[in-house]
């Protein structure tokens, strides 16, 4: 795709086929992937494709190249919203720079005439087409705070500065395995690329499109040094004002832009020289093949072996499979607790889900409960101080959680809680891992007739209920005489309602809740507890013939996701038909393009 887009603008093979070295073997690319970060190299790759498209219609006037662009940006916003975010200003810029490129007022008011409903259109289709999430996190509040754009920024500047962003340089590239958090000194051979890039803007200086090109690669290099001079502190002033801005933890995924502009002045300057020296081959092919090479060297730890994460065959461990036939031979719902600083190798499913802790995060760290951590606890680890709790098992329980895994190394901060006779040692054969099964572990939903807490044990009954989707939780309640708790082992969310069982996805989009939002609470282990009235229940549910009531506990904001996925679904269709029967004539007068 970034030789397509590069031939289109370059109009010459050598400096296309250079453009696209550039774009796809860059030490940012080849570091990233390294950690698994595949879904921004996917969404990189298809940005090019979607560029072509976008600049296109303004050579053709043809809107169905905008419609074929807003197609495949729907790809890259599935693959990664950040390449998408930058993308999507890049789409923004490029109608107002030819604006400013044309030649007179009237020229000018040529251009946005015959340009304005196309851009409707264009930027109407990318709305539409993200509805499908953009309308869920909007209305839930959501959008602006989550725990993607709530992270703050990483400590050390993430090690960026101006002159790994100007050689494109990725902090950890070391010409083998990337040495993550270990900086790098930049090679010498690496300032070429910086020194290449602006000397095919300025052979190019007369070519819009070149010149455009350079300012964005200018404002990704100033964005991809971060907190770093000149201007420091502008990144962080962004990051905390700019909508979205915020979605970026480090600056190192605004490399995205400098790669794209840098393969099309890069592949500038090798046309250009191709393009002067087209009779002296030697200068010629030397140019390109000089070129060509500076960037391939990057491949060399690949075919040597250095780089060897993504790149060596892998094998499940015999531990893992075993617990993953311990896990999912049984049909039922519960929760995996795994204890171990790196988990490559999971076994989980929306009925058994899993539950990662260590040094870095829980999901029961905001807790009030564990704010203050004994001193024994904070030596291992804010986040391992639950375990230390005398409530640790009971938080374990109510929170479904069946099995508890952990590996020497972490066996030590589970020794004191799993000495509780609710903990049974399961002999699978591991070597590297022990596996715990809590013998007290409790439903996803269960009754109780007081509220629940892990500060005493209460008891409870059970109830008939069934995984529809990982919104919807269908049971059932019968013979009920007083108000009765439901207790759901979800984290807690004031969207979690309990509905009739009939109740449509439709209805809940304005409201449907059978009770007061105040018999709606958290419990003390973070979880979901709904007070119930029989009298209540009956008035509003139907009773079947046997006594049952059937209720559901779904999660509102899901019936936004799919009116809004209604919506994207029937856009892209109807952009779909549009491809195949639209007949477009295109601009009869180019002359402002």
């Amino acid at each position: 795709f970034s030789f397509l887009f590069a031939k289109h603008v370059l109009k010459n093979n050598f400096g296309a086929t250079v453009a696209a070295l550039v774009f796809s073997f860059n030490s940012y690319y080849l570091a990233i992937d390294t950690q698994g970060h595949f879904s921004l190299t996917l969404a990189g790759a298809f940005a090019p494709l979607a560029l072509l498209f976008f600049w296109r219609y303004f050579e053709t006037g043809r809107k169905t190249d905008l419609i074929w662009s807003a197609l495949i940006s729907l790809i890259i916003a599935g693959y990664d919203f950040r390449v998408f975010y930058i993308l999507f200003f890049i789409f923004l810029a490029v109608p107002f720079w030819l604006l400013l490129w044309q030649k007179g007022s009237e020229q000018k008011k040529k251009f946005f005439r015959q340009n304005f409903s196309a851009m409707v259109l264009f930027f109407g289709l990318l709305f539409l087409f993200n509805l499908f999430w953009l309308l869920p996190t909007t209305l839930t509040g959501a959008l602006a705070n989550n725990e993607v754009v709530a992270r703050e920024l990483v400590p050390n500047n993430y090690y960026l500065n101006l002159e790994k962003a100007l050689t494109l340089f990725h902090p950890f590239w070391n010409g083998g395995e990337p040495v993550w958090f270990g900086p790098q000194k930049i090679p010498v051979y690496f300032w070429l690329i910086p020194i290449m890039a602006f000397l095919g803007a300025y052979f190019g200086r007369k070519n819009k499109q070149l010149v455009f090109w350079l300012l964005v690669a200018l404002i990704g290099i100033f964005l991809s040094k971060q907190d770093a001079l000149p201007l420091k502190g502008a990144f962080i002033w962004l990051h905390r004002s700019f909508p979205g801005f915020n979605a970026f933890r480090e600056a190192s995924k605004f490399y995205f832009a400098i790669i794209l502009s840098y393969s099309i002045l890069i592949g500038a300057f090798v046309a250009h020289f191709c393009e002067k020296y087209a009779q002296k081959k030697y200068w010629k092919y030397g140019i390109f093949f000089g070129v060509s090479i500076l960037m391939l060297w990057n491949v060399k730890p690949i075919l040597s072996g250095e780089m060897y994460r993504i790149f060596t065959s892998k094998s499940i461990p015999a531990d893992e499979l075993r617990i993953h036939e311990q896990i999912f031979t049984q049909g039922d719902y519960f929760r995996t607790v795994w204890l171990q600083k790196e988990i490559h190798w999971v076994s989980f499913s929306n009925a058994q889900p899993y539950l990662p802790i260590s040094g870095d995060s829980n999901s029961w760290e905001n807790l009030s409960s564990l704010k203050d951590a004994q001193t024994r606890a904070e030596m291992a680890g804010k986040n391992q101080a639950l375990f230390y709790q005398n409530f640790a098992t009971r938080l374990l329980t109510q929170s479904n959680v069946r099995y508890l895994i952990a590996d020497k190394n972490n066996f030590p901060v589970i020794a004191e809680m799993i000495s509780d006779p609710a903990w049974k040692k399961l002999d699978l054969g591991l070597s590297d891992k022990s596996i715990f099964k809590n013998q007290a572990v409790r439903p996803r939903i269960y009754l109780t007739s007081q509220p629940e807490t892990i500060h005493r044990e209460i008891s409870f009954e059970t109830v008939d209920y069934a995984l529809e989707n990982a919104s919807r939780w269908n049971f059932s309640l019968q013979s009920l005489i007083q108000p009765v708790w439901i207790n759901f082992s979800e984290k807690y969310h004031p969207d979690w309602q309990v509905v009739c069982g009939t109740t449509p996805w439709y209805v809940m989009l304005w409201g449907g809740s059978i009770f007061a939002s105040k018999n709606h609470r958290e419990t003390d282990a973070g979880l979901n507890a709904f007070l119930l009235d029989p009298a209540t229940l009956k008035k509003i549910c139907p009773t079947s013939s046997d006594g049952k009531i059937a209720l559901s506990l779904y999660y509102r904001p899901q019936s936004y996701l799919y009116l809004g996925g209604i919506i994207s679904l029937s856009a892209v269709f109807f952009s779909l038909l549009a491809l195949v029967f639209w007949k477009e004539e295109g601009y009869s007068d180019r002359s402002v393009t």
